[in-house]
């Protein structure tokens, strides 16, 4: 770990626990502090914190500093304003909701706007999804894209909202996990707004977050909202019924490596860390808020020969479906094959004739990516504990 990326780790760790950072080491520039600190989303946390430094104030660049500070808050607290409006919302149209990931983690942060998100994701009943859209538009909003659990929507200028009807997508391997999820929401008072427990919180925290590391990977953010989590419910979770649902996920050492890595990272104190975690690290570090093309190269090569394909049998396969995207895919580009399944060769001619259009040597260069895909050194399953 680098001497900018300790010193990172230790801003955010004072941010979340309202403690004063420590001076600027010898060695740790805050240029590459907050450079680090906006590759993986949480600049807003490490500046907020930096501030108190007469070093970071007194820096030239503190005036750009604050322009971008400024910039990113006044996204988040227009977030935070829409957050309370569509409850608002809602609630009024009776329509059952539950705000998941950063719209619901944000609130346990000391300053929930400090909370960096992309958008606000929003879980309703499948019965009244319809409804729930048609408010939506009402309102403003303005459909950009669907997937077989959600619906992608836009309020200019930056307000970005994703309307769940399902936990995970439909063809995930959880699923069936979440298939009665509303069974473990709670209702707050008589209105229509639901939550869910803090235990239940945290696994979809550690879920979402394996999701993202084994895909496109992620970064440092993620194990944050475990340590608020951690800093916020700590003896009152039900450490039991956290592991036994762990272990129904296949997710109990990841789940385990995470929260390790959450307190070693923004506890009181600094814990030796296992081989396993110092790997899981090693990757958090050298990724971003969701991954880098190093890592989403690996883990696409790794899935398929962890089913015991041949390295050039995986990346034949890794091309074709690049030429040939899934339906699941092709529905969230061209909503008219959501409606009719059928048309889905005619969405991939047409996705073909606008990259010939767009892109003509597109698929020659992805051929040559391919081609040069290899494995990272660090391997998921030993995270899991499968080796």
């Amino acid at each position: 770990m680098t001497s900018n990326f300790r010193y990172l780790l230790e801003l955010l760790r004072c941010a979340v626990s309202g403690s004063t950072p420590p001076p600027i080491p010898e060695g740790v520039t805050p240029e590459a502090v907050f450079s680090l600190a906006k590759r993986h989303s949480v600049f807003l946390l490490a500046f907020d914190c930096a501030m108190q430094l007469s070093s970071v104030r007194e820096n030239p660049h503190f005036p750009a500093w604050m322009q971008q500070y400024h910039l990113y808050l006044t996204k988040t607290l227009n977030q935070t304003y829409e957050i309370e409006h569509l409850d608002a919302l809602y609630n009024t149209e009776g329509i059952a909701h539950v705000f998941l990931k950063g719209a619901s983690l944000r609130k346990l942060y000391p300053t929930p706007e400090l909370r960096e998100m992309s958008d606000i994701d929003l879980l309703v009943p499948v019965e009244q999804a319809e409804e729930a859209y048609a408010a939506a538009q009402r309102d403003g909003y303005v459909s950009n894209g669907s997937a077989s659990h959600n619906e992608a929507f836009f309020k200019p200028p930056f307000i970005e909202l994703e309307l769940h009807t399902y936990m995970v997508p439909t063809e995930n391997k959880y699923f069936d996990y979440y298939r009665s999820v509303w069974s473990r929401a709670k209702r707050e008072g008589t209105s229509d707004t639901y939550t869910f427990g803090a235990e239940d919180a945290y696994i979809f925290a550690l879920l979402h977050t394996w999701k993202h590391y084994v895909g496109y990977g992620t970064g440092i953010r993620p194990i944050i909202d475990v340590a608020v989590l951690e800093r916020t419910y700590g003896d009152r979770l039900d450490r039991a019924y956290l592991k036994a649902e762990l272990e129904k996920l296949s997710l109990t050492d990841f789940g385990e490596n995470v929260m390790q890595l959450a307190a070693c990272w923004f506890g009181t104190e600094r814990t030796e860390l296992t081989a396993q975690q110092q790997r899981l690290e090693h990757r958090l570090l050298a990724g971003a808020t969701y991954g880098t093309k190093e890592q989403s190269e690996s883990n696409l090569l790794m899935k398929k020969m962890q089913q015991g394909k041949s390295e050039r049998r995986a990346k034949t396969e890794i091309f074709f479906r690049q030429v040939f995207p899934p339906y699941s895919t092709m529905a969230s580009r061209f909503r008219w094959v959501g409606r009719v399944p059928v048309l889905l060769p005619a969405a991939w001619v047409a996705r073909w004739g606008q990259l010939l259009v767009t892109k003509p040597v597109a698929l020659k260069r992805y051929y040559r990516w391919v081609r040069g895909l290899q494995l990272l050194q660090d391997d998921c399953d030993e995270l899991k504990g499968k080796k």
